[in-house]
């Protein structure tokens, strides 16, 4: 509270896709009756992970999506950090190149939100925005996901964060002036 942030880590867990999709069925029903559009983010950790969820997705009847490249903040096995999406051009255009010629817009051209973490390389900002123009697919940019890995630590010298090696995302007042750059 003393610095108005938020910090979240990967370590949310989640009943998976098929449970999601049982819940998802029943709620597009509900806000469509109401003129609302149902919408999912996704967050993988490969091309494939994107380029699937959105397959699944599409057959389930959700044609709406974001894919949140700022998320998440993974490790792999050894615990070493592995890549955030965000800031690896050839990966989200890559993903977007498969989604834009696989079977699932042949009738139709999804409309794909893109969440993106937060640039503080203003030549690597130019360059996402420049791909992104690439593809007619996308039609919005979420400006922007939480500052990625970051620490806090207790009076005590703990880590505040348990899991993850005590990384997480930052969020909340203190993401307001850079998400505005």
């Amino acid at each position: 509270s003393d610095f108005r942030i938020v910090l979240n880590s990967i370590q949310l867990r989640n009943p998976g896709i098929p449970a999601f999709l049982a819940w998802a069925s029943e709620a597009i029903k509900h806000l469509e009756e109401r003129g609302i559009e149902f919408r999912v983010s996704i967050a993988g950790f490969s091309v494939d992970d994107y380029v699937l969820a959105a397959e699944l997705m599409y057959k389930a009847g959700i044609k709406r999506w974001e894919f949140n490249w700022g998320c998440p903040n993974g490790f792999a096995a050894d615990g070493t950090a592995e890549r955030i999406m965000s800031f690896s051009l050839e990966s989200m255009a890559e993903t977007l190149a498969l989604v834009e010629t696989t079977a699932i817009t042949s009738d139709w051209r999804p409309r794909i939100a893109v969440k993106l973490s937060p640039y503080s390389d203003p030549q690597q900002l130019k360059d996402t925005a420049q791909m992104l123009n690439g593809y007619d697919i996308v039609n919005e940019v979420v400006a922007s996901n939480t500052f990625p890995n970051c620490s806090a630590y207790e009076v005590d010298g703990t880590p505040f964060i348990q899991v993850a090696d005590g990384f997480a995302g930052l969020s909340g007042g203190g993401m307001k002036s850079i998400t505005i750059g």
